[in-house]
């Protein structure tokens, strides 16, 4: 039993370690109890999903390093100016697979408070 002790934070992190190292937490799960088992059927569209608890190593290779980051807020206030050029930017950057910003964030004059956890953020 490995305890991973990690909170999604309503962030879907699975391309992040799909792209990392090829499968995350819950494909080992599936491959710890489905992997070795030829008896259970995978639809045949997903057999090329299917990992194999016997392949999967001790210790995993990297293909690419990864970070689901954060913003915080150290004001509190309304928000006056969004930066749609800066945000399309670091959209854009090719090491960027994903951007989300909940919307609140996104409308002038919306209320804006500090970050105090990461329920906040």
């Amino acid at each position: 039993l490995v305890e991973v002790n990690c909170r999604q934070h309503n962030t879907d992190f699975s391309p992040l370690t799909n792209a990392c190292i090829g499968y995350g937490a819950l494909d080992m799960v599936l491959a710890a109890h489905l992997g070795g088992d030829e008896h259970y059927n995978y639809p045949p569209d997903m057999e090329r999903f299917r990992l194999n608890w016997d392949s999967v190593p001790t210790m995993p290779s990297i293909r690419a390093k990864g970070a689901i980051l954060h913003f915080v807020s150290y004001v509190e206030g309304k928000i006056s100016r969004i930066r749609h050029d800066v945000l399309e930017e670091i959209e854009g950057l090719d090491s960027v697979m994903d951007m989300h910003i909940y919307p609140q964030f996104l409308e002038e004059g919306n209320e804006i408070s500090k970050t105090v956890d990461i329920r906040s953020d």
